[in-house]
């Protein structure tokens, strides 16, 4: 790196810093939203998980049964 490239790059880091110390609140409100939404993906994902579970267990349940009454009627 070349001292103009280090300027640059220093002038960037505390550009930035600025920025994150103004637009706190504005951070914080857009961190809030991430974390709802992770959570809301998260609650999605895990109600279908219970679902394909139940699903699968109904059906192994029903198939169970089915050749149940299938060997009994033999």
């Amino acid at each position: 790196m070349n001292l103009d490239e280090i300027k640059l790059k220093e002038l960037l880091k505390t550009a930035i810093v600025e920025l994150l110390q103004e637009q706190k609140e504005v951070l914080d409100d857009l961190f809030a939203e991430i974390m709802e939404d992770i959570a809301q993906y998260g609650s999605v994902k895990a109600k279908k998980l219970i679902s394909d579970v139940k699903f699968r267990s109904f059906y192994s349940l029903s198939s169970t049964s089915v050749l149940r009454l299938f060997r009994a009627k033999l």
